[in-house]
C-alpha cells in the first residue's frame, strides 16, 4: 500500500492502481514529484593583492548561482586559513564590499535554494602587503636664491621614492628618482619623499620632509676694484 521511490534525476508522476477481485482496477490521483536541477554557487571573482589597511575591490558576482527553484539567499562568509569560515554580518546580497583589511583574508558565498540546500563558492584570497619604512635622507640645503638646488632620499630595500610638495595627499611632483632636482628655486621650500615597494606598489604611511633653505648669498667685493669717488 506504500512506496518509497529511488533517487530521482527528473521530474516524475506517481500513483497508485488499486485492484479487489472480479471489482476490476481503479487508479490514484497521481502525485508529481518535482526534481530541480543540481544547485551549483556561480564564481566571485578572483584573488586580489592590496596594500596594508586598504579595502578590496568589491566582491562581484561573475556568474551567478544556477539550478535549485530559482530563488535564492546569500551569506558572505570570511576565514583567516581557508578552512574555519564565520558568517558576515548583514552580508546577504549577491555582492560584498569589505573594508580595510590589515591581515590576509579568505571570502566565500553561501548560496541556499530551499529545499535543495546550500552550496558555496570557490574561496578568494585576499593578498595584504606591508607598506614600506619613510625613505631616509642628509642634513637639510642650503643654496643662493635662484640657483639651482636638489635633495637625495635613501629608500629601504626594492622601494624607489617619489616626491610630493605636501606632508599628505596631493600628486606627486616626481616619481621614480632618489634624488628631487629643481632648476632655480627663489624661496626656502620643504619638500616630501615617499618609498614605494617597485613589486607591489605600496606606499610608506609617512613621508620624510626635506627642507631646502634659500640664502640671499651676498657677493664679495673685489678690493681691486674701486669707485670713482675714493680714488
Amino acid at each position: 500500500s506504500t512506496y518509497t521511490p529511488s533517487a530521482l534525476t527528473a521530474t516524475t508522476y506517481f500513483r497508485r492502481n488499486v485492484t479487489s477481485g472480479s471489482c476490476g482496477t481503479v487508479s490514484s490521483t497521481s502525485v508529481q514529484i518535482t526534481v530541480y536541477a543540481n544547485l551549483t554557487a556561480g564564481a566571485i571573482g578572483t584573488a586580489q593583492s592590496i596594500c596594508y589597511n586598504t579595502a578590496p575591490a568589491a566582491f562581484t558576482q561573475t556568474t551567478a548561482p544556477a539550478g535549485g527553484t530559482g530563488t535564492y539567499s546569500f551569506q558572505w562568509q570570511y576565514s583567516t586559513d581557508g578552512s574555519n569560515w564565520t558568517n558576515i554580518s548583514n552580508a546577504t546580497a549577491a555582492t560584498y564590499t569589505s573594508g580595510v583589511l590589515t591581515a590576509n583574508r579568505y571570502f566565500r558565498r553561501a548560496v541556499t535554494s530551499t529545499p535543495c540546500g546550500t552550496v558555496y563558492s570557490t574561496s578568494i584570497l585576499i593578498t595584504v602587503n606591508a607598506l614600506p619604512a619613510a625613505p631616509t635622507g642628509g642634513t637639510p640645503a642650503i643654496v643662493c636664491i635662484n640657483t639651482a638646488a636638489s635633495a637625495t632620499a635613501t629608500p629601504p630595500s626594492g622601494c624607489t621614492i617619489d616626491w610630493y610638495a605636501a606632508a599628505t595627499g596631493g600628486t606627486a611632483i616626481a616619481t621614480g628618482n632618489n634624488t628631487l632636482s629643481i632648476a632655480s628655486l627663489a624661496a626656502t621650500t620643504t619638500y616630501y619623499a615617499e618609498s614605494r615597494n617597485t613589486t607591489t606598489g605600496c606606499k610608506s604611511a609617512t613621508r620624510t620632509a626635506f627642507t631646502i633653505t634659500v640664502s640671499p648669498c651676498v657677493v664679495p667685493v673685489n678690493p681691486h676694484l674701486r669707485s670713482r669717488a675714493g680714488n
